[in-house]
């Protein structure tokens, strides 16, 4: 059979690098036999120009989410403070309790907020060991079993055994928000199904929700920083899976279809 893509080798000083490979059959027909000609191009040095790329184009971004993180932090903190006492002393109608609650959950708000933005901006460098993809997916799954249970979402496993060479606790961050994004999208339950299987030199993991879908005019922005179609969201979450996958040397796909769900896929390299 043909074969073209890119495949990871390994140089006789045992360091690995990136190559293009194209393989096809082939026939002699002077001396009547069978061969196989294979092309090979180094393109390591590509894939590293391209992800200095990639990591540059975040290094301002990440540098500024960091400043505004460490910035509101404080204040924050003060405010509330504050508040409580003023809250405390100055309580004379029952009005005040809904002024009071009001602030409250507002101030929650940006400190999640805050805790996001803190998040993305220091997102490790991964640490890749040999790990089950398997484990990770069922592990992640339990830390959201009483959302599923609560919010009556019926949840499908495709699991694929995979061993790669990945670091355990980004994929399960990345996964854990693509599964919140899920339930977000299932108010009132539906089906949610989480599979993962190979693919020529890629390993993906996909979750699917039967939920209402996302606009078509959305979709271009949806890993933009800030950008969110909910009322009290940031947005930052899907940047932060990005900007994981680009850390690992993936990347992540969407399709979704306005009214019947929404896919999204963490493909990752088998090397």
């Amino acid at each position: 059979e043909s074969f073209e893509g890119q495949i990871m080798l390994m140089r006789k000083d045992q360091s690995r690098f990136f190559a293009f490979m194209i393989m096809k059959p082939r026939t002699n027909s002077s001396e009547e036999k069978n061969i196989v000609v294979v092309s090979l191009q180094d393109i390591d040095r590509e894939k590293r120009i391209e992800r200095s790329m990639r990591e540059n184009q975040y290094e301002d971004l990440v540098k500024i989410a960091n400043g505004v993180a460490h910035e509101l932090r404080n204040p924050l903190v003060s405010i509330g403070g504050f508040m409580r006492r003023l809250y405390k002393s100055c309580r004379s109608v029952d009005e005040h309790d809904r002024y009071y609650e009001f602030i409250l959950v507002n101030l929650k708000k940006i400190e999640r907020l805050v805790e996001k933005v803190d998040a993305f901006s220091m997102i490790p460098k991964p640490c890749l060991v040999l790990e089950s993809v398997k484990s990770i997916v069922e592990r992640t799954l339990v830390l959201h079993a009483d959302d599923f249970k609560n919010k009556a979402v019926q949840l499908n496993l495709e699991l694929e055994e995979m061993v790669l060479r990945a670091d355990q606790a980004l994929v399960s961050k990345a996964l854990s928000v693509l599964i919140e994004n899920a339930l977000d999208a299932l108010p009132k339950g539906g089906k949610l199904s989480v599979s993962c299987a190979s693919r020529d030199t890629e390993w993906r993991l996909s979750v699917t929700d039967n939920g209402c879908g996302i606009d078509p005019k959305d979709m271009p922005f949806l890993f933009n920083p800030f950008f969110s179609t909910k009322a009290d969201g940031a947005g930052i979450d899907l940047a932060g899976v990005k900007r994981i996958m680009d850390s690992l040397s993936g990347r992540v796909e969407v399709t979704s279809t306005k009214g019947k769900g929404t896919t999204f896929v963490l493909v990752f390299p088998v090397e």
